[in-house]
């Protein structure tokens, strides 16, 4: 089982996101999210990794329930994803980690989808995987340590397609950097854990996703780093928490 990419192909997913949000001592924030994705396939190298360009259109976004005409019909600029057949995101560019939430969840868009097996298998087999994110957030350095456990749940039909159902369940250690300017405060780290769920149906005829389902919480502290000698005291670090839950739906 794996996916399969083709050079100049765009597949658009129904796209929609609940983020709750909660820093320190402040009450959570929900915020909700919903837009057409797009993904195309930028080009494909001798093992079947991917270079996949992801955008969002036609985004609409509620706060606490309440949106505004500045929030409709907006877009997302498209960011490069470097994925594997085996569903693994191995690096991913864009915007600086404090416009990101865990795994692009939110603002960004998602390509996430489960985690897949190296062999052939049947409803009910289990695996387990290992591996190393580099640089999740398009920050300067730092890693994203995954270690996933699989199964093979069943088969399902979805819009006409016997599909078949794999569930990935992940912890994260989160331990990324993003460098500023010089000066006093040159730079932020992030801190943390993310655990998620990943449920995704894929067409066992053509190697594409159907469908995919995410919920992810995460638990991070973002603080920040002071130059060698300088007057800036480092301040506290500011802990917090959230809850994210995606949809995407081949239409």
């Amino acid at each position: 089982m794996r996916l399969v990419f083709h050079p100049g192909t765009t597949y658009k997913f129904a796209f929609h996101a609940v983020d709750s949000l909660a820093s320190g001592t402040d009450p959570a924030n929900q915020f909700e999210f919903t837009a057409q994705e797009t993904a195309t396939i930028q080009s494909v190298d001798s093992t079947g990794i991917a270079e996949i360009a992801v955008a969002l259109g036609n985004l609409t976004l509620t706060s606490g329930g309440v949106g505004s005409p500045a929030d409709t019909g907006n877009s997302r600029p498209a960011y490069g994803v470097k994925i594997t057949p085996d569903g693994r995101i191995l690096s991913m560019d864009g915007p600086p980690v404090a416009s990101k939430f865990p795994f692009r969840i939110g603002f960004d868009g998602s390509l996430i989808v489960a985690v897949l097996p190296d062999n052939s298998v049947k409803p009910g087999d289990s695996w387990t995987k290992t591996y190393d994110q580099v640089n999740p957030f398009g920050a300067s350095s730092g890693t994203l340590h995954i270690q996933s456990a699989s199964k093979y749940l069943r088969d399902e039909t979805v819009a006409g397609v016997r599909a078949a159902v794999v569930e990935t369940i992940s912890d994260a250690t989160i331990n990324s950097t993003e460098n500023l300017l010089p000066g006093g405060v040159v730079g932020f780290v992030l801190t943390g854990t993310t655990s998620t769920d990943v449920t995704t149906w894929i067409d066992p005829h053509t190697n594409r996703v159907l469908k995919t389902h995410v919920t992810a919480k995460t638990n991070a502290a973002i603080g920040s780093v002071v130059a060698p000698g300088a007057p800036t005291p480092t301040a506290t670090p500011i802990f917090g928490e959230a809850d994210e839950s995606v949809d995407l739906v081949l239409i």
